[in-house]
């Protein structure tokens, strides 16, 4: 019986990997002296990025995780992603998201016949992203590259899971202008799938959060505008197949997290994000288990530059690092 749990556990960590890194994306406040404007002046959150724009970010991903009273798992990844723009029929927004080759850490697993490891993937750590948004951030189309990384098979869907992080890299904006302090609310639901050659998963992420301007500052000649953000309703449920084993996931989470963000184009200097859940998953079959998860993640980007492409520049969806 020990030895079938701890295979069902093995299964179970290698497909929780997935939920690492999602990210989406959120900011940390920067540390500077500036002007702040009158607590009732009406600040308009927009995109407006002059056509076209590369901006390049560094990401830190941490994941943290119990699983029962067994095992700790730890999984940390830093990589490039390189953000390309252009409007089209001067309201909408066309970016293309991709990441470059990135180092992954992985500990903790080692009662689970996993040994501690770091590596670096040889190509793009996920498929690029490519999205067509509104300038209030809505999402009206949406496609995804192929990346050639070979990664190891414990780490795949760990990689995948970066996938989700670009999907709330930029916020969704108010329709119209608002104060200072002024929440507004932000709901997406998204379901994240992966096919390996493990197995397969289907997982649904709801997400709720609650966002507001705490203030404004001028920064070296660019206007900088801070919001907060948190949830504590965050649903997570799915069902998870490795290996003949049959698993189903289900929890609720907490977020917080914050936006620097650049009030002339909306575009984020600085973000991070922090997410905690309490999980049960539950295998089914002959091996019938529920196993309590506790999860934590945190997911941080840092603008490097930007820098305007030549007006004829095609927008692709590149494959190595520039």
């Amino acid at each position: 019986m020990f030895k079938s749990a701890m295979k069902t556990q093995t299964y179970t960590i290698r497909f929780t990997l997935l939920l690492g890194l999602m990210s989406t994306s959120m900011i940390m406040p920067l540390q500077s002296q500036g002007i702040s404007p009158k607590h009732d002046s009406l600040i308009n959150l927009i995109y407006a990025v002059s056509n076209p724009m590369q901006y390049t970010y560094t990401v830190k991903s941490m994941v943290s995780q119990s699983l029962g009273e067994m095992l700790d798992f730890h999984a940390r990844t830093s990589a490039i992603t390189e953000l390309y723009l252009q409007t089209e029929k001067e309201k909408e927004m066309q970016f293309t998201y991709s990441y470059a080759p990135g180092k992954v850490t992985l500990s903790g697993l080692s009662m689970a016949g996993i040994p501690d490891t770091t590596f670096t993937s040889n190509g793009p750590l996920i498929p690029s992203i490519k999205e067509r948004i509104s300038p209030k951030g809505i999402i009206l189309s949406r496609a995804s590259g192929e990346t050639s990384a070979k990664l190891s098979a414990r780490s795949e869907q760990l990689m995948q899971s970066l996938t989700q992080g670009a999907r709330f890299f930029l916020l969704e904006f108010p329709k119209s202008p608002i104060k200072i302090g002024t929440a507004w609310n932000i709901k997406k639901s998204d379901t994240v799938g992966t096919q390996t050659s493990e197995g397969k998963s289907s997982i649904v992420l709801n997400t709720e959060l609650d966002c507001k301007v705490i203030r404004t500052e001028h920064i070296n000649g660019v206007q900088h505008a801070y919001i907060e953000c948190g949830s504590n309703d965050l649903g997570f449920a799915g069902n998870i197949e490795q290996q003949g084993v049959s698993m189903t996931i289900d929890g609720e989470g907490s977020a917080k997290g914050t936006y620097a963000i650049d009030l002339q184009t909306g575009m984020p200097l600085n973000a991070s994000l922090l997410m905690e859940y309490e999980l049960r998953m539950a295998a089914t079959g002959q091996e019938q288990m529920l196993i309590p998860v506790q999860m934590t993640m945190e997911t941080i980007y840092s603008r490097l530059r930007s820098m305007a492409l030549p007006e004829k520049s095609p927008i692709t969806l590149p494959n190595k690092r520039r």
